[in-house]
C-alpha cells in the first residue's frame, strides 16, 4: 500500500515539476509553456523502510506517453546532487526532496524487484471519513518476470542518451524509456503499465541481467 494525502496542496506542482524537467531535456522540442503539461497519470511503489515515496508519473502530450520516475525524500540523497530536480512544499509533510528516480537507488531497485519477481505496483491508501480507504492507481504497472530478485543489487552508474536513462547496477543493466512506444515489445523481464486512460499496455523499463 501507498498511503497519500488526499486534498493536500503542493509547490511545484507535479505538471510544474514535469515541465521543468522537459525544459532541460535535449530531446522534447515543444513548448510546455505554450502548451501546458496536463494532470499525469501515475503509479506507485512502496519502499520497504517506509521513508521514500515512488511514483512513475505518466504524461499524454501531443498524442505520445512522456514518462518520469521520481522519488520524494525528507531529507536530501548523499552525493546526488545530479539528480535533484526540486524542493516541494507538501501542506500535510512539509518540504520534501523530488529527484529523477533514475539516481535514486530505492526506486531501482523497487523496479528491478518488480520486473524480476513480477509483482504489482502499489494500491493507494487514504483516509475518509474517519477510515482508511484504498482506491487504485490510473496505471497498474507490474513485471513480467517470476523469479528471485538478484543479488546482490547496488547502483554503480545511471545515464541518459536522449530518452533513455540506463541505470548500470552490480546485478544488471536497468533501461527507463522516458517518451514512451506503444509498439515496443515486453520481454521476460520487463517492467509494463496499463490503464483505461492510456488504450493501450506500455514498456515502462527492461532489466538486462549480467
Amino acid at each position: 500500500m501507498a498511503f497519500v494525502h488526499r486534498g493536500a496542496t503542493l509547490s511545484p506542482s507535479k505538471p510544474e515539476i514535469v515541465g521543468q524537467w522537459l525544459a532541460a531535456t535535449d530531446w522534447f522540442h515543444a513548448d510546455p509553456e505554450a502548451d501546458p503539461i496536463a494532470p499525469p497519470l501515475a503509479y506507485r511503489f512502496d519502499d520497504p523502510a517506509g521513508k521514500v515515496g515512488i511514483e512513475g508519473l505518466i504524461v499524454p502530450y501531443g498524442g505520445r506517453y512522456i514518462q518520469l520516475p521520481l522519488t520524494y525524500r525528507e531529507a536530501p540523497l548523499a552525493g546526488a546532487d545530479e539528480w535533484l530536480l526540486t524542493t516541494m512544499e507538501h501542506s500535510a509533510l512539509g518540504r520534501r526532496w523530488v529527484y529523477d528516480g533514475v539516481g535514486d537507488p530505492v526506486l531501482v531497485t523497487a523496479f528491478i524487484s518488480s520486473i524480476a519477481g513480477g509483482t504489482s505496483s502499489a494500491i493507494l491508501e487514504f483516509d475518509a471519513e474517519d477510515e482508511r480507504r484504498t482506491a487504485p492507481t490510473s496505471v497498474h504497472a507490474h513485471g513480467t518476470g517470476s523469479g528471485p530478485m538478484p543479488t546482490p543489487l547496488d547502483v554503480v552508474s545511471a545515464e541518459r542518451t536522449a530518452s533513455v536513462s540506463t541505470v548500470h547496477t552490480t546485478a544488471g543493466v536497468l533501461r527507463i524509456p522516458h517518451l514512451l512506444d506503444p509498439a515496443a515489445p515486453a520481454s521476460s523481464a520487463s517492467l509494463v503499465g496499463d490503464g483505461d486512460a492510456l488504450g493501450s499496455t506500455l514498456l515502462l523499463a527492461e532489466f538486462i541481467p549480467g
